[in-house]
């Protein structure tokens, strides 16, 4: 059993009982979980829209204005231009760092006047996706 100070139980996945391991707390995966939830609770229930997909493992879609993911699970790079829906502005990605007052610790999209945004995922990259929402606008 692996045992660290500052920790909390794992789960087994097959038998949804605790393991004698532990995962030390703070753990990255916290932060992106937390990321998601703060990210669903800004969108809420409005609609998705601006669908668009690759026909194979590259998805991306907003929801409504207020925030917008894309997801590379492809064995090739992601590079696109899409339609956010957001307004024009700098928008801090949530995944791969947070909002700190007027900058951001990780990427930062450019949404565009016409609400357009460049998006780049390297397949190998180890958190394959990108959100944004309206208050991590810097």
């Amino acid at each position: 059993a692996y045992v660290y100070q500052d920790n909390i139980p794992v789960l087994s996945t097959v038998t949804r009982l605790c393991k004698g391991a532990y995962i030390p707390y703070p753990n990255p995966f916290f932060f992106h979980f937390r990321s998601m939830v703060i990210f669903q609770n800004i969108v809420n229930e409005e609609p998705i829209t601006n669908w668009w997909d690759n026909n194979n493992n590259q998805v991306a879609f907003g929801r409504a204005g207020k925030g917008f993911v894309v997801f590379n699970n492809d064995d090739r790079n992601l590079s696109v231009i899409l339609p956010t829906g957001l307004p024009a502005g700098v928008y801090c990605d949530v995944i791969s760092g947070r909002k700190d007052g007027k900058t951001c610790t990780g990427i930062q999209i450019h949404v565009a006047a016409n609400g357009m945004a460049h998006f780049q995922i390297n397949y190998q990259a180890k958190h394959p996706f990108i959100a944004i929402h309206v208050e991590a606008r810097l």
